[in-house]
């Protein structure tokens, strides 16, 4: 892990279209200025989006200038995986699509169409009971929403209004609802979902039949209920086998300031879902901080991975795990692990939460994380001692603290409550390998702590010797996870010399990346005597080579397998080169 903060920006080629396609390729353009009668050029845009969406097909870019348009949006065709239709802003003007006085439905609705994107537009002003921001629906395919702007969806008029099962707004909703397909391919990234009162709804949802997903780099705030919510069992989807939301990937997403006044929710909520990876996200000062539950009785959560997240300063539990009512009242929750996670001051309500509370689980596992409990009741964990025991349940290897010091730590393990951390090792049989002590964090001060851990931190090389990274997993600041033995937390610890800061105004690029393993380095010249090393997902050094004075480097990496590489070039006093290779 680190002590300073850097970054390693990443390289990616680009590929344009073909002169084949490129002749496809249509753009056009609306301004509040236009007429709908005009060409839709830029010299003599359109009116109205809708009528240019009334127009568009594959290939198709509409550009929307800035200004307010007062319109309900639908898309009535769709694009190809060759030429998706694209919806954007002209520039980096600020093109806003406002609901007021509408009563729209949806203020934009994707319904069994394929491939559009749609980047960098305001959606606001959606305010009745089951308003919707964007709604993406049925039977779709290659669905992009990217660096929108999604506020001021409400559920009523009145932030004083009564909430019922009954009130609901939502400002981006997908519904996975045919049973005969499922909606996939889905990216929303880069977008800001943001002061919105939605009931009993969420903030950014994806319910039902829907597959391969990812939801990135969002910054999701100021909800009255939950941030992001992953759901099945709803019936969305009319076959039951099918009705989860699955395979997705929630990644890099900043959320906070999801507080409910009616009901208990969660920054990023899995609800009923299977097969997911929630990683490096920031949730703090929420009510709680991620839960993986199952509301629906005789139904399962399944396989979620919680890695490498960092959640803090929220009113309950960083964590909340398994089915809260099971058996009668909920489902359960089955095969989670919950690893590399830094847990930092959570339970701000001082309810004996701690930094985990876990309901009912089967074949769960929690390892390798930091839980820094700094409550007023030095409460670490909670596991609910009126349900049934979890079978098969596994911590260890977590590093644990409270200020108040290891004999006066307060656990509840089910029908066990322990003042003593060494007794509740002992008494629980969980947690054998598992220090207790500071984390040693940079800057552990509130609002915005660094949880970066120091040189000497506990964590740092404290993991399981026999621990191996998946291949496509690093850690918070997106670094290879191992370098020696695998630190606990979601910090990977480097020293300043570990990692190159200087590594892409260097010059060097590698070309194509991913690649299938055969990688062309170009860059200045190096001098003689400089050397490439390549390290794999574990740390460790994997292939050495010697370098002559050149500006152009041929490497093979085909014999590897498929994963994440860092290729390191070193060049006497120079500042190292380190590019992260993808080898697919």
């Amino acid at each position: 892990m680190r002590n300073t903060r850097r970054s390693i920006r990443f390289l990616f080629v680009a590929f344009g279209l073909t002169a084949g396609t490129a002749s496809l390729a249509q753009d056009y353009y609306v301004s509040i200025s236009g007429d709908d009668a005009f060409p839709g050029t830029l010299a003599q845009p359109w009116r109205h989006v809708q009528y240019a969406l009334d127009q568009a097909g594959p290939f198709w870019t509409v550009h929307v200038m800035g200004g307010v348009y007062n319109e309900e949006l639908t898309f009535v065709s769709g694009g190809t995986s060759a030429g998706p239709l694209t919806l954007r802003n002209y520039l980096s003007e600020v093109a806003v699509i406002d609901g007021t006085g509408l009563n729209a439905d949806a203020l934009v609705t994707i319904q069994d169409l394929s491939h559009i994107d749609m980047i960098g537009l305001e959606i606001r002003n959606n305010v009745h009971n089951d308003a919707i921001g964007i709604l993406v629906d049925g039977l779709c395919q290659g669905i992009d929403l990217l660096g929108l702007n999604v506020h001021d969806i409400h559920f009523s008029s009145d932030p004083n209004a009564p909430v019922n099962d009954n009130t609901n707004a939502q400002p981006i909703i997908v519904y996975g609802s045919n049973a005969s397909s499922a909606l996939n391919e889905l990216t929303i990234a880069d977008c800001e979902v943001h002061d919105c009162r939605p009931g009993f709804s969420e903030g950014l949802a994806i319910n039902g039949n829907v597959t391969d997903f990812v939801v990135r780099n969002n910054h999701v705030h100021h909800i009255t209920n939950i941030g992001i919510d992953l759901i099945g069992h709803e019936g969305t989807c009319p076959d039951p086998i099918l009705d989860q939301a699955r395979s997705g990937i929630i990644l890099a997403n900043h959320v906070h300031d999801c507080i409910s006044p009616y009901a208990m929710c969660g920054g990023i909520y899995v609800d009923g879902a299977r097969d997911l990876i929630i990683e490096r996200n920031v949730v703090h000062d929420g009510m709680w901080g991620i839960e993986v539950g199952c509301e629906h009785v005789g139904k399962s959560a399944l396989n979620i991975a919680v890695r490498d997240n960092v959640v803090y300063n929220n009113l309950g539990s960083a964590l909340m795990l398994g089915g809260y009512d099971y058996p009668n009242g909920s489902g359960k929750v089955e095969s989670c692990l919950i690893r590399h996670n830094t847990f930092y001051h959570n339970d701000t309500q001082n309810a004996f939460e701690g930094e985990l509370t876990l309901a009912y689980s089967e074949n769960c596992t929690i390892a390798h994380n930091i839980l820094f409990a700094d409550n007023s009741n030095n409460a670490l964990f909670y596991l609910d001692d009126a349900l049934p025991l979890s079978p098969g349940l596994t911590l260890d290897h977590n590093l644990w603290y409270c200020p108040g010091g290891a004999a006066n730590a307060e656990i509840t393990y089910h029908s066990d409550s322990y003042t003593g951390y060494a007794d509740y090792q002992s008494g629980s049989g969980q947690d054998t390998n598992s220090p207790f002590g500071d984390a040693q964090f940079a800057d552990a001060s509130l609002p915005d702590p660094d949880l970066h851990i120091a040189s000497t931190s506990p964590a740092r090389d404290a993991g399981d010797i026999a621990f191996v990274a998946s291949l496509t997993e690093t850690d918070m600041d997106n670094e290879v996870r191992v370098n020696g033995t695998v630190d606990i937390g979601a910090d990977e610890y480097y020293s300043n010399t570990d990692v190159a800061e200087a590594s892409v105004s260097q010059g060097w690029s590698a070309y194509p990346n991913p690649s299938s393993g055969i990688f062309a380095l170009q860059g200045p010249v190096l001098p003689a005597g400089s050397h490439l090393k390549v390290i794999d997902a574990r740390g460790r050094a994997i292939l050495t080579q010697q370098l002559q004075a050149t500006d152009r480097v041929q490497l093979d990496l085909s014999a590897f397998a498929p994963g994440i590489y860092l290729i390191r070039i070193e060049a006497g006093d120079l500042p190292f080169v380190a590019i992260r290779s993808v080898v697919q």
